[in-house]
């Protein structure tokens, strides 16, 4: 009897999420056509099997889900959430955040973590000369690369940054992410993801953007297409607001 209850726990479980995801999946679908952007749903691959880095090496059980592409400040953006757990049965824990990634060209790895919630132990920080820099932000990677990207001007614009976010670049993309996110639809939150990605990007040195013959995307739009195989960004339609204008 108890077996009983329990499976019929775990199948009226099952078909509420179910329906939960397929409520969400349509509200983020009409969101991306009032955007003009290309609705996508459930990644694949994922983007933890295309960016082996930052968060997306932790945990199993990974979903990428909700993800939509489109131009955002003259960049061509994809957005997801991303999820993964940890632990098992009742001290499993599930994380999620929304990630935001742009192409770019093929360049070396570097990962700025803020905080210490994750931090790859197993690679070697590196050090710059403010140490409040260094201890809010956990920098590993190519170290002359990680030197020629953090100027002070983007060390300044990483110290004015919230808690629980990272960036990547790396594996042919420019990549942002934020804890805590979840499926509801929530278009603000999004586009304060995509803010603060642009806003990473547009602040990458000249001479560093200079040095790459693809070129790093640039506001004017211009940059390196998108990478073979993924999504093309749908187009702004007749009439419609391009997104990233407010």
């Amino acid at each position: 009897m108890r077996f009983l209850i329990y499976l019929a726990a775990i199948v009226i479980a099952l078909v509420a999420a179910h329906f939960i995801k397929k409520n969400r999946n349509g509200k983020w679908t009409e969101l991306s056509a009032r955007r003009g952007w290309q609705w996508i749903g459930d990644a694949k691959p994922r983007i933890d099997e295309r960016l082996p880095g930052g968060i997306f090496v932790l945990g199993r059980s990974h979903t990428d889900e909700y993800v939509m592409n489109g131009v955002f400040d003259g960049l061509h953006i994809t957005s997801g959430i991303y999820s993964y757990r940890t632990g098992a049965g009742r001290y499993s824990t599930t994380y999620s955040q929304r990630y935001v990634t742009t192409p770019a060209p093929q360049t070396p790895s570097l990962q700025l973590v803020h905080g210490t919630w994750w931090i790859n132990r197993k690679a070697t920080a590196i050090k710059f000369p403010d140490e409040e820099f260094n201890k809010r932000w956990n920098i590993t990677g190519d170290e002359g690369f990680a030197r020629a990207v953090i100027t002070p001007q983007v060390a300044q614009f990483l110290m004015a940054q919230g808690k629980n976010i990272g960036f990547i670049i790396g594996g042919g993309t420019v990549t942002s992410w934020v804890r805590g996110t979840t499926g509801k639809v929530d278009e603000e939150r999004m586009d304060q993801a995509c803010r603060q990605l642009c806003a990473f990007v547009h602040a990458i040195p000249e001479s560093v953007k200079s040095a790459f013959p693809q070129g790093f995307p640039r506001p004017d739009g211009s940059g390196p297409a998108p990478l073979p195989g993924a999504p093309v960004p749908g187009a702004i339609g007749p009439g419609m607001q391009q997104p990233g204008q407010n």
